[in-house]
């Protein structure tokens, strides 16, 4: 096409584990994963499905739900900026009735965090 622009971008996909329930420690090793992709130039970099609660295939994910503006969203957010990169990831989120919805995040390079909630 005529006056089309494309270009590369290197994704990394983080294949990493997570501890149920320790997000702060799940938080920092992922933290430190990401930090080792973009410095090998990635731009844009994927996360476990919930690994900052840890994947929990029972009803004990419930426990570990965030609600909408989460620590975790504010980390993705606050990480994306600091290393100017974007970041996807998927969270359990919390909702007021108190039922749990997967949420995907994802966050740019001084951007603001956008988020899709799954249909019920």
């Amino acid at each position: 096409m005529a006056g089309s622009v494309s270009a590369r971008i290197r994704l990394a996909a983080v294949q990493a584990g997570s501890r149920p329930g320790e997000v702060e420690a799940n938080l920092e090793h992922a933290g430190a994963l990401v930090e080792q992709a973009a410095a090998q130039g990635a731009r844009l970099v994927a996360l476990p499905e919930l690994f900052s609660c840890g994947y929990v295939a029972n009803r004990a994910v419930w426990d570990l739900a965030e609600p909408a503006n989460s620590r975790t969203a504010r980390w993705l957010a606050c990480t994306a900026r600091w290393l100017g990169i974007y970041l996807g990831a998927s969270l359990a989120a919390a909702r007021q009735s108190g039922d749990l919805q997967p949420s995907a995040v994802g966050v740019g390079r001084g951007t603001s965090e956008r988020s899709r909630r799954w249909a019920e």
